[in-house]
């Protein structure tokens, strides 16, 4: 498929388990090495974000990694985040269009400079952050559903945006 693509393996986890600090050093290796896709299979247990090695180290090589978002990040100025059911335009369309990031569902005057969440489903993912950028957002989560569980999709969005699975599995991150 790729005849000039290398490939490198790495090794984080012993007879006696795998450590967290084995799983970020070899995050941190294989940023150093110059990696450009890096998969991981683990099993485990779900444990919240601040405890949890896989989603610490995929969050460092998504800040050093390359995304397939390409346009300018968002910088280290604090954004505020918003939830988009709770930002509905008044016009009669619900929270749950809202909820969904559908076209023309966003008030701008909530949305402006902000991070929006937005829900998995009906309509196109990478729509949603259309619709976030068209209502003035700076960037967008993408929260997958119980349908659909952990199953991570990148997408090349029109601004910087993240994806988490329903049991908080961190995907597809962009630089920022």
């Amino acid at each position: 498929m790729a005849p000039k693509a290398r490939l490198a393996t790495y090794k984080a986890c012993w007879m006696s388990g795998c450590y967290d600090s084995d799983i970020i050093y070899v995050f941190d290796t294989a940023l150093e090495d110059g990696v450009d896709v890096i998969s991981l299979s683990v099993g485990g247990v779900f444990v919240p974000y601040y405890l949890d090695s896989i989603a610490m180290g995929a969050f460092g090589a998504g800040e050093g990694g390359v995304s397939l978002y390409s346009g300018k990040a968002l910088g280290s100025d604090l954004v505020l985040l918003i939830y988009a059911g709770d930002i509905s335009i008044g016009n009669g369309r619900d929270s749950y269009s809202s909820s969904l990031c559908m076209e023309r569902s966003l008030d701008p005057k909530m949305v402006k400079r902000k991070i929006v969440m937005c829900d998995r489903g009906s309509n196109p993912r990478v729509t949603k952050g259309a619709e976030v950028r068209r209502a003035g957002g700076v960037g967008m989560i993408l929260a997958n559903s119980e349908s659909d569980g952990e199953g991570l999709v990148a997408d090349a969005h029109v601004l910087p945006a993240s994806v988490v699975g329903v049991f908080g599995t961190v995907g597809a991150l962009c630089p920022g």
